[in-house]
This record gives C-alpha cells, structure tokens and sequence, in this order.
C-alpha cells in the first residue's frame, strides 16, 4: 500500500489572482493583513514582499492545511512562481467551500475588475503586488515550502 503523503508534500491546484494593498480589495485597514504583519508599500514597490492570501478552506482555522507565517512553493503562474508566505486570507466567496454566488450570477465572482473566474469547488491563492499590475491563472499548483 501507498504511504499517504503529510500536509506538507499535499499538491494543491488553485485558481489565482493578485490584489494590492487598498480599501475596495481588502477592508479599512489595507496595510494590515490578516495575521497582523504590516505591509510595508516601499518594500513591496521594490519586490522585496512576497506575502499572499489564501481562501479560508486552505487555513488551518477553517480546517485548512496551512498556517499563517506558513512558505508555500507555487508553479504555474510564471513571474509569480516560487516561495511566497502566507500573511492574509481571503474574503468567504472564494474557495471549494464558498458560496456560488457573488452580485447574483451563481458560481462566478469578478476579482479585482478581472474577467469573471468561476471558484465554486476550487481553491485560491491570491498574491500580494505593487498596485496595478492585473492578472489571473487557472491551475497553480501549490504545497507547502520546507
């Protein structure tokens, strides 16, 4: 028999997109992320932050696998491929466990002014970027980053 693999060599496929640090894509206090890290706007401008969010059927206090502070190893999002952190999560609409609804039209919601995406029974990972840049993938594998 096979040996199950741990949370940590667990592959997940996500839908993602990107968000950047403002009040109509996070709440009233968009420099300040979920676990309480503060975003430094300097250091982001430059590259030198590489946090992102995950759907909350990903974190471990909804039941998830992962942890806040957790390094995922992410593939297939090209420029965005490699090591980010886990600092926030993301709003309840999105994930396999969301709602399938947003704005009325059932299974879609529109992030950030992006073609809509289907997330009814997908994860998502959405990175934090400089503000501006838009883009979104449908089959990012994720995992836990020893």
């Amino acid at each position: 028999m096979d040996a199950v693999p741990s949370k940590e060599e667990t592959l997940f496929t996500a839908v993602g997109t990107v968000y950047w640090p403002v009040s109509n894509q996070t709440d009233s206090t968009p420099l300040v992320t979920a676990d309480g890290s503060t975003i430094s706007i300097a250091a982001l401008e430059l590259g030198g932050i590489r946090w992102c969010a995950l759907s909350r059927d990903l974190l471990a206090r909804w039941g998830g696998p992962f942890e806040y502070g957790d390094k995922l190893r992410v593939t297939g999002s090209g420029d965005y491929d490699g090591v980010w952190t886990v600092r926030d999560s993301m709003n309840a609409r999105f994930g396999a466990t969301a709602p399938t609804h947003d704005r009325g039209v059932p299974g879609v919601v529109r992030p950030h002014n992006l073609d809509a995406i289907s997330v009814d029974g997908k994860y998502h990972i959405d990175f934090l970027v400089k503000k501006g840049q838009l883009i979104a993938w449908t089959q990012i594998q994720i995992q836990k980053s020893p």
